[in-house]
C-alpha cells in the first residue's frame, strides 16, 4: 500500500515536469541568436567597402568612423531601446555612405592627377621631339594640372577633426549635417551627439579664421528654423564670429540624400 500511496503522490508532478520541460525548450528556441538583421546587412555593406581597393585606400577618416560605429551599436544592440538602436542604424548607414562618397571623390581626384601627369609627361616629349616650346600651352598645362587649391584641403583638414560626425566635402563646400536626433525636444537645445559634433567643428573653426559657416534650414518654417538658430547660438557661445554665421531656410523641403528638417552647416572660404 504505502508503494501504491508513492506512486499516486508522484504521478500529478509528471504533467508538470513536462510542462515544465517544454516550455524550457520553447524560450530556447524564440530566444534570438546572432546578431539582428540591420547589423548582418550593415556589416556586409562595411565587408563591401573594405574590400574595394578604391575604398580601402581612401577611406580615411569616413571609413574609420563607419567601422566605430558599426562597432558600437553591435556590441549594444541588444541593450539598446528601440528607439537609440534605430538612430544607431541610421547614422551607421549614413556614415557608410559618406565614407563611399568621401573615398570614390579621392580615387577620382588622384586618377585626375595621375592622367594630367601623363599628359604632361606625353606632351613634354613631343616637344622634345619637335624642339619648340609654345609659352602659352606650357601656361595652360601648368593651369590645367594645379595641385588641389589650398582652400579646398583646408576643408579636408577641417572634416579630419569632426570625428563622428556625417560629413563630406563636395563643391559646396565641407558639409556638416545634423538630423532631428542631434536636437532634443522642440526647441530646447543638441543632444549629446549633437554638442560632439559642433564643439568639434568649433575647434577646427577656431584655426580657420578665413572660413564662413552656411546654417541652412530644411523642412517646415518652424522647427528646422529653431534648430539652425540653436546651432549658430552654440558656435557664438564657443567664440566663433556671429559675422561668420549665417543662418538661412532652404528653397526645398530635403537635402539631397537628407531628410526633412535636417540642418545643413556649410563651411566655405
Amino acid at each position: 500500500m504505502k508503494r501504491s500511496s508513492s506512486m499516486m503522490r508522484i504521478a500529478p508532478l509528471r504533467p508538470l515536469l513536462l510542462a515544465a520541460a517544454i516550455a524550457g525548450v520553447a524560450a530556447c528556441a524564440t530566444t534570438p541568436h546572432g546578431p539582428p538583421p540591420e547589423i548582418v546587412r550593415l556589416q556586409q555593406e562595411q565587408d563591401r567597402l573594405h574590400a574595394d581597393p578604391r575604398i580601402a585606400a581612401n577611406g580615411g577618416v569616413e571609413l574609420a568612423n563607419a567601422d566605430a560605429a558599426l562597432a558600437a551599436l553591435s556590441a549594444n544592440a541588444r541593450a539598446l531601446d528601440s528607439r537609440s538602436y534605430q538612430q544607431g542604424v541610421y547614422l551607421t548607414d549614413k556614415l557608410q555612405q559618406v565614407a563611399e562618397a568621401s573615398a570614390l571623390a579621392r580615387d577620382a581626384e588622384a586618377r585626375g592627377e595621375q592622367l594630367g601627369f601623363e599628359r604632361d609627361r606625353l606632351g613634354a616629349r613631343g616637344v622634345r621631339g619637335e624642339m619648340r616650346v609654345v609659352a602659352a600651352s606650357q601656361d595652360l598645362d601648368m593651369r590645367e594640372r594645379a595641385p588641389l587649391p589650398d582652400s579646398r584641403a583646408r576643408l579636408f583638414a577641417i572634416q579630419r577633426e569632426l570625428v563622428g560626425s556625417e560629413s563630406s566635402v563636395d563643391e559646396r563646400g565641407l558639409v556638416v549635417r545634423l538630423a532631428d536626433f542631434n536636437f532634443g525636444p522642440g526647441e530646447t537645445g543638441l543632444t549629446a551627439s549633437g554638442e560632439r559634433s559642433l564643439t568639434n567643428l568649433a575647434r577646427a573653426l577656431d584655426d580657420e579664421p578665413r572660413a564662413n559657416v552656411s546654417i541652412v534650414a530644411y523642412g517646415d518654417r518652424g522647427l528646422p528654423r529653431a534648430h539652425a538658430r540653436v546651432v549658430r547660438d552654440y558656435l557664438d557661445a564657443r567664440g566663433i564670429d556671429p559675422v561668420r554665421l549665417d543662418v538661412r531656410e532652404a528653397h526645398r523641403d530635403t537635402p539631397p540624400g537628407g531628410a526633412r528638417g535636417d540642418v545643413l552647416v556649410v563651411v566655405r572660404e
